[in-house]
């Protein structure tokens, strides 16, 4: 028996993530095996050989990917990991994120946190506005095996439509297991990369609602720059790595800038050679010379909203001219817009 299993869900949208998250999970907790349930399993066995047998070259039989025991038309995708029992026995059992980058020994983190508070498992109920709403625990969760399975009668509760956090607390309240309400504090143990945030909690993503001046969490990069960093170095990320998805090797390159501090440059060479800006721009033929005569007359007339959206306009397609980010930096301080000025001096910073 392990002594702790790392048990993850994965559906197809997040699969880019299995490869490294088996890696970073099993790289820094040597106790511990990985499981990942799949909704499509021997179709992503195919399609990511590589990168498994290279797992297997390093960590053995220590993970298992496999498909799950329930169809997502039943059950919420979220909901899988807390009712799919795993195969592997353990001693611990550690429910988590499939989009974090594990850069702790869970065990080490957790179990002193939960002596030291008295705690029955690890995790904290989320504050919620309404006293009268559903509880929920946070879907990272740490506990004894014993203490989770076997898993309680669940068959009152609609596993289609229920949040799956509010299934996990009923299950640790089932179990006779809760936390109280003051502890408010659960450790993550790596780097969140959640597809719905900015890297740095500028704003939200993937929302049908999105307002850019309401701030998000981020990814908390820089709780682990120095790990992160060091972690690309081996010879055996090297050997891993190769097996990433553009995606996932994307979604690296933007945490190494953010550890490196050089974010601003990524987005400015993301931008300037990726996107095509004819999805964007409102002309066809550009001319720098003619944009910077007009960009003048405004600046001279004091004419600063049409000066901005001049050299916005130019930025659309010269992002890469730190000319233009000076200007904008001051035509934004001479208007008074001190908070997007502060916004364009990262640029001009890198």
């Amino acid at each position: 028996m392990t002594q702790l299993l790392i048990l993850v869900y994965a559906d197809k949208e997040y699969e880019d993530f299995v490869i490294p998250y088996i890696y970073y999970a099993l790289t820094y907790n040597e106790c511990a095996c990985v499981e990942v349930i799949l909704d499509h399993c021997e179709d992503f066995k195919s399609r990511y050989l590589g990168g498994l047998e290279e797992l297997k070259t390093l960590f053995g039989e220590r993970f298992l990917v496999r498909q799950s025991s329930y169809s997502k038309s039943d059950v919420l995708a979220n909901t899988i990991r807390f009712i799919d029992k795993p195969i592997t026995q353990s001693e611990y059992l550690y429910i988590g994120d499939i989009d974090i980058l594990v850069l702790d020994d869970i065990l080490s983190v957790h179990l002193p946190y939960m002596k030291a508070n008295s705690l029955p498992f690890s995790n904290v109920i989320r504050p919620t506005k309404d006293p009268m709403s559903p509880k929920r625990l946070t879907g990272l969760h740490l506990c004894k095996a014993s203490d989770y399975y076997p898993l309680p009668d669940l068959s009152d509760i609609n596993l289609l439509s229920t949040n799956d956090e509010q299934v996990l607390y009923q299950i640790m309240e089932r179990k006779g297991y809760m936390v109280p309400a003051s502890i408010t504090f659960r450790p993550i143990c790596g780097i969140h990369l959640s597809l719905n945030r900015d890297p740095i909690g500028r704003y939200n993503l993937k929302q049908k609602n999105i307002n850019l001046e309401q701030k998000s969490a981020g990814w908390g990069v820089h709780k682990y720059n120095e790990k992160y960093l060091a972690s690309i170095l081996t010879s055996e990320y090297s050997r891993v790595s190769v097996f990433f998805t553009i995606k996932f090797k994307f979604l690296a390159l933007v945490i190494e800038s953010l550890a490196r501090g050089q974010f601003e440059q990524l987005q400015c060479h993301s931008f300037f050679y990726g996107f095509d800006k004819r999805l964007i721009a409102e002309d066809t033929v550009f001319s720098y010379e003619r944009l910077t005569q007009t960009a003048a007359r405004y600046k001279e007339t004091k004419d600063f909203p049409s000066l901005i959206n001049t050299l916005k306009k130019m930025l659309t397609i010269w992002n890469d001219d730190k000319l233009l980010y000076k200007e904008l930096h001051d035509a934004y301080v001479n208007s008074g817009d001190n908070v997007n000025a502060e916004r364009v001096a990262a640029f001009l910073d890198n």
